[in-house]
């Protein structure tokens, strides 16, 4: 069984610091579950999106703004994991993770036999 996490914000840093939360919290559970948990990060592209605002709507209509907005992301994946209890505990380990300013999307997938 597998757990992969989406990290997206709009500040770098921050993704760098929710990492190394869940690096730790990573080494701390294989230390408990007796097996070390390996962990593969990969960088998603970053998302750039500009907007036009009107500085002034009435009289002066071509003085504009341009704004950006970039949004980084990185996919990490949780693999090797032994059992559904631990699945069930990795889980219960990112919900406590205090990841402010980052969007966390969970996704966990085990194997079939087809």
């Amino acid at each position: 069984m597998h757990l992969t996490l989406a990290l997206k914000s709009s500040e770098p840093r921050l993704l760098q610091r929710t990492l190394a939360l869940l690096r730790a919290a990573t080494a701390r559970l294989g230390g408990a579950l007796g097996t070390p948990l390996a962990l593969a990060v990969h960088p998603l592209p970053t998302r750039c999106r500009k907007f036009t605002l009107l500085k002034s709507p009435h009289i002066d209509k071509k003085s504009r703004e341009q704004v950006e907005c970039r949004t980084s992301g990185l996919r990490v994946t949780l693999g090797a994991l032994p059992s559904a209890a631990a699945l069930a505990l990795a889980v219960d380990v990112v919900k406590c993770l205090k990841a402010d300013g980052v969007q966390l999307k969970v996704a966990f997938g085990a194997p079939t036999r087809l």
